[in-house]
C-alpha cells in the first residue's frame, strides 16, 4: 500500500479548507443579494464571523511554505504579480465603471474615492500582499527576532497608526490570523499550543465578526 507523504496530506487538508471557505464567500454574497435584512440573518452572521480569518490563516501557512524558497526580491516580484497586480486591475475596472455611471447620471466624481477603489481593488488580495510583504522583510532580515518584530507591528496598528489610515482596519483585524497560519506551519497541528491559540482566535472572531 502506497503511503502518501505527510506534506501532501497536509496540503490536501488545507486546500479542502480553502475550497470550503470559497463556498462560504459565495453563500454569503448570495444571502446579501436575495435575503431581506441580510445583516440580521443568522447564517450570514455565522459565515462572516470566521470565513475571512480562515482564509488569511491558510494564506499565512502557505506564506511560510513559499517565502523560504525565494530571495527577498524574487518573492516580492512573485506576490506582486499574483496578488497586488490583479487587485489593482480589478480596482481600475471598478473605478472606470463607477465613474462612467456617475457621468451618465450627472453626479459629482469623488477623486479621493476613485483612488481608494483603485488602490484597494480586491481588498483581500491587497491585505494579503501587505502582510506578505511585511512578513518577507521580517523573514529575510529579522528572522531571529520575528515574533518581537510582529509584536511591534501589531502594537503600531493598535495604538499608533490612525484608525482611518488606508487598509488599517482590515490589516489590524487579519494580522493575528495570518500569524496563526505561520505558526501552524512550523508546529505540529495536533499540539496543545495550537489548540489554545486557535480557541483564543475563535473568541476574537465571535467578538469582532460585525467588522
Amino acid at each position: 500500500k502506497q503511503v502518501v507523504p505527510t506534506d501532501k496530506m497536509r496540503d490536501l487538508y488545507l486546500d479542502s479548507l480553502k475550497g470550503f471557505a470559497i463556498w462560504l464567500v459565495v453563500i454569503g454574497h448570495v444571502i446579501q443579494t436575495f435575503v431581506p435584512n441580510w445583516q440580521e440573518y443568522l447564517a450570514f452572521k455565522l459565515i462572516y464571523m470566521f470565513h475571512m480569518p480562515l482564509f488569511i490563516a491558510i494564506s499565512g501557512y502557505f506564506f511560510s511554505l513559499s517565502v523560504r524558497k525565494y530571495t527577498f526580491i524574487t518573492y516580492i516580484k512573485k506576490i506582486f504579480i499574483r496578488l497586488l497586480l490583479p487587485s489593482i486591475c480589478w480596482g481600475t475596472i471598478s473605478c472606470f465603471a463607477i465613474t462612467l455611471n456617475k457621468i451618465i447620471n450627472s453626479k459629482p466624481i469623488d477623486l479621493y474615492y476613485c483612488i481608494q477603489v483603485i488602490t484597494t481593488g480586491l481588498w483581500y488580495l491587497t491585505a494579503l500582499f501587505v502582510l506578505s510583504f511585511i512578513g518577507a522583510i521580517i523573514h529575510h532580515y529579522f528572522n531571529k527576532f520575528k515574533w518581537i518584530a510582529w509584536g511591534i507591528i501589531y502594537f503600531a496598528f493598535t495604538f499608533i497608526i490612525p484608525y482611518n489610515t488606508w487598509m488599517h482596519n482590515e490589516l489590524w483585524f487579519l494580522l493575528p490570523f495570518f500569524l496563526f497560519g505561520t505558526y501552524y506551519y512550523k508546529h505540529n497541528k495536533q499540539s496543545l499550543c495550537i489548540a489554545i491559540i486557535a480557541s483564543f482566535l475563535l473568541i476574537i472572531c465571535f467578538q469582532k465578526y460585525t467588522f
